[in-house]
């Protein structure tokens, strides 16, 4: 995948680990402090589920937006470099392969 990619990826994980484990955090801890819930329905064993996934999620994130980074390095190392010149008429920017120049047309030597 190209660098942008694995850089929308990683975020997106990132921020979905840290909701799931503020959220099971959350209800774990309204549950164990103020007893919401019925006792029939077990609140808490979900929060610590979501928590560990959202855990999970975190580490995940982390290890894709390390991905992303060792793209980038590796499209920064493969940049290729360009030549670039000016045109003596009207002081235009040109690379090194042109014959004219862009901005005023005149053939470069």
């Amino acid at each position: 995948m190209r660098f942008p990619d694995w850089k929308r990826i990683s975020s997106f994980i990132l921020v979905l680990g840290f909701f799931s484990l503020v959220g099971g955090l959350v209800v774990y801890v309204s549950y164990e402090q103020m007893g919401i819930g019925l006792e029939f329905f077990p609140y808490r064993d979900y929060a610590v589920l979501l928590a560990v996934a959202g855990i999970v999620l975190l580490v995940i994130g982390n290890v894709t937006s390390q991905r992303a980074k060792a793209e980038m390095e590796i499209m920064e190392e493969q940049k290729p470099m360009v030549d670039v010149g000016y045109c003596p008429t009207c002081g235009g920017m040109l690379d090194s392969d042109v014959q004219y120049c862009r901005r005023c047309g005149k053939k470069q030597d």
